[in-house]
């Protein structure tokens, strides 16, 4: 008989009230994930964590943040595929990259996104 292996949640759920405002991260990023959150502390309430797409929609949905930051790429697809269903479920969504492209942004800008912003920018100017 095997053992179970204990794999680590795919989401974390935070329920806290503040007048913060409240923001979901989703980032497969694991370098830029836990500075997003030390960047965002103090900043916004984060009420959610995670790498997956997918989660985020579900956290999204069940705890109507004000914002989703997100990166572009995703543990289980791209940004443009959860967009649509993010902005639908009326949070506004602000996109992390690297570089920032024009025509891309412009693109995503078009299908609902309602920022992007460089990673090199600092995420202490993200934050604010």
């Amino acid at each position: 008989m095997t053992r179970p292996t204990y794999r680590t949640p795919a989401l974390r759920a935070h329920r806290y009230r503040s007048d913060l405002p409240r923001v979901v991260t989703v980032h497969d990023n694991r370098f830029l994930a836990p500075g997003l959150l030390a960047a965002l502390q103090g900043q916004a309430e984060v009420v959610g964590d995670t790498a997956y797409g997918a989660a985020a929609l579900q956290l999204a949905q069940m705890l109507t943040p004000d914002v989703v930051v997100a990166g572009e790429l995703l543990g289980d697809g791209l940004i443009d595929h959860f967009l649509p269903h993010l902005v639908r479920a009326g949070t506004r969504v602000l996109l992390v990259v690297e570089t920032v492209h024009g025509e891309r942004a412009l693109e995503l800008l078009a299908a609902g996104l309602s920022g992007v912003c460089s990673a090199d920018d600092g995420l202490a100017d993200l934050a604010r």
